[in-house]
């Protein structure tokens, strides 16, 4: 009788648990919801500011802002959508992140993944600044990359994550070059500022190359 007493009850706190769990999961789902939507909200005051403004520098510093928000925003879109796991599937949201980024400049790019073969999973805070990032360094290729007059647009994204969790993320194209790593590190512009900023908080670093074009290469430890 002792045995059996103990093993409803077992089963009871289990059915609790569980059910604590489904709870909280529950709520976060609703949290990433209303974040996502509160997202979207400000991406569509952006976009109704943006419709009011004639110059071209304004338009174009709504647009950054926006593409920074949506970043964040497809985070929490992932996080509502799937199941409880907090983390995210890296590998899938820089592709969809990038894809995102070459349509919204309604510019004929060609762009290649060589993501990591491995699924990789990164929690929101590490996954919001890897986004941030490679926004920065899409966007930057987006504006100066390439002369008007350049037909055959390409950009290049590749993924690495070694055996010490050190991420080591690529982003090349075939334009005019970048900046210098020095002028990179001393720039004024809040992007690369940004840039460095997230670079330093995971012990990370920065390399510039030009060979037909810019090839840009941040490892940073996740």
């Amino acid at each position: 009788m002792s045995l059996e007493i103990k093993t409803q009850d077992l089963g009871h706190s289990i059915a609790e648990v569980k059910e604590k769990n489904d709870f909280i999961n529950s709520l976060l789902k609703e949290l990433n919801h209303r974040v996502k939507n509160n997202l979207q909200l400000v991406s569509s005051l952006l976009n109704m500011q943006e419709s009011k403004l004639e110059g071209k520098g304004e338009k174009e510093s709504i647009n950054i802002a926006r593409n920074r928000i949506i970043a964040i925003g497809l985070i929490h879109q992932k996080l509502y959508s799937g199941d409880s796991n907090l983390n995210i599937l890296l590998n899938d949201y820089v592709k969809e992140l990038c894809e995102y980024l070459i349509q919204s400049a309604d510019s004929k790019i060609y762009i290649r993944f060589d993501l990591h073969p491995e699924p990789i999973y990164t929690n929101v805070e590490t996954t919001v600044h890897i986004g941030l990032i490679v926004n920065e360094l899409i966007t930057n290729s987006l504006k100066h990359a390439w002369s008007p007059d350049t037909n055959k647009k390409s950009i290049f994204i590749k993924t690495l994550l070694n055996q010490k969790n050190k991420l080591i993320l690529t982003v090349s194209d075939n334009g005019n070059g970048f900046y210098e790593e020095k002028t990179v590190k001393s720039n004024t512009s809040f992007g690369l500022q940004l840039i460095n900023s997230i670079i330093e908080q995971y012990s990370g670093k920065i390399e510039i190359k030009n060979e037909k074009g810019s090839i840009i290469k941040i490892s940073m430890i996740i």
